[in-house]
């Protein structure tokens, strides 16, 4: 089953695909991490949330704080 490849031909094959997986992996790592902040900020803005985003009521946070 020889398919007429030479050392230096697979080591080229090789290292395309090292190439392309480490072109195309990070572009979408920050894309989706751009992409995924934006929404975060959307949600965040958007929608009206009178408990807080973290199960704090806000309103009596800022109480709590002006006393101390």
């Amino acid at each position: 089953m020889n398919l007429g490849l030479t050392a230096l031909e697979l080591a080229r094959i090789q290292f395309t695909f090292t190439v392309s997986f480490h072109i195309i992996f990070p572009a979408i790592s920050i894309g989706l991490a751009s992409f995924l902040a934006v929404l975060e900020w959307k949600w965040l803005h958007i929608l009206p949330c009178p408990i807080g985003y973290f199960g704090i009521n806000l309103e009596q946070v800022m109480v709590i704080t002006k006393r101390i």
